[in-house]
């Protein structure tokens, strides 16, 4: 029977052989010219007991893991900022083989205590993208109370707007709850968080436990004078663009570039639509970043990028693999090994 790349499992132990035999990385340097963004949201400790009250699924791989990951980009890929990618659009000139740009969503005080010395000892630069209001006002994102309560609700299930979400398997009770929150209009999920806290009977996360989750202005302009990051936008308060009328899709692109520009002092060029996928954002949603000033805007876990078809306002980003074979081998192989 042969190997069913639609399997997770089975892709992990073919790109293991693939690591173990050094396949991957010979094929690494024989690649087509492309470009490959990876896309992070957080970086795990190393302890095995860590556990955290938020959201589980925007976790990435362990400090040591992405050490590993990013000490292979910058040994065997062209590691691009984000100055870098606007010159090669701007001149046409690409890097031959494969080209690598790392970014990381959502401002997580994460990016900065455990990604960001790693980036640095690599000299690997990286993009920020961060919710502009989220870091003012100091409050986690809908995602994150959504997993907060859900965790703590000690009823073995809950009526929501009709619905019943039995709780003795939580996450997939999160993650129906997230996809309402990604793909109904914002006027009927705008106050579905209160509403579950309430049905829950969980009180939502207190202003200091929401405070520790997230990056500092202090940390963020830290990071970006230091020219290996590029702060950029991921909309005023990330909410799902494509659930949005239009003006109010140009207010949170416009909002934010003005804030982070003024908070930073320095301009801001590229955005990434909120959980990013084809179903969050629409050409519309692209008409008006580039009005507004953004010069690229990227998708999530929308596949790779050739430099003949790039397109400025869907850059492509997929989902960074854990382990470090399966991370190596997606960097290669794209086509096979990006399930997402």
């Amino acid at each position: 029977m042969g190997l069913d790349f639609a399997v997770p499992g089975k892709k992990q132990l073919l790109a293991d052989v693939l690591y173990r035999t050094g396949l991957s990385a010979l094929t690494s340097k024989a690649v087509g010219d492309r470009l490959l963004v990876f896309g992070q949201h957080r970086i795990r400790p190393d302890d095995p007991d860590f556990a955290s009250p938020f959201a589980d699924d925007v976790f990435g791989p362990t400090v040591s893991e992405f050490e590993a990951q990013v000490a292979w980009l910058a040994e065997h890929t062209t590691v691009l900022s984000q100055d870098d990618l606007l010159e090669c659009i701007k001149s046409r000139r690409y890097p031959p083989g494969l080209s690598t740009l790392m970014t990381f969503d959502d401002g997580y005080r994460d990016n900065y205590d455990l990604a960001f010395p790693i980036l640095e000892k690599y000299e690997v630069p990286a993009v920020f993208f961060v919710p502009s209001r989220i870091i003012e006002e100091r409050y986690v994102g809908w995602w994150d109370v959504i997993a907060f309560i859900v965790k703590k609700c000690r009823l073995p299930s809950v009526e929501l707007d009709g619905e019943t979400f039995d709780l003795s398997d939580r996450d997939a009770a999160i993650a129906r709850l997230h996809k309402r929150m990604q793909l109904e209009k914002s006027e009927g999920t705008k106050d579905l968080v209160d509403r579950l806290a309430e049905a829950c009977q969980v009180e939502p996360p207190t202003d200091a436990e929401k405070d520790a989750e997230l990056m500092t202005w202090d940390q963020l302009r830290e990071v970006a004078k230091n020219g290996l990051v590029t702060v950029a936008s991921h909309t005023h308060s990330h909410r799902v663009l494509a659930t949005l009328p239009a003006d109010q899709q140009r207010e949170e692109l416009a909002t934010s570039k003005a804030f982070l520009e003024d908070r930073l002092g320095q301009s801001v060029d590229s955005l990434a639509y909120p959980v990013g996928g084809y179903q969050h954002f629409t050409a519309e949603t692209s008409r008006i970043a580039k009005e507004v000033g953004y010069e690229v805007a990227y998708s999530f876990c929308t596949g790779y990028n050739t430099w003949d078809t790039l397109a400025t306002y869907d850059i492509k980003r997929i989902g960074a693999p854990v382990s470090l074979s399966l991370f190596v081998a997606t960097a290669v192989l794209p086509e096979v090994f990006d399930w997402e």
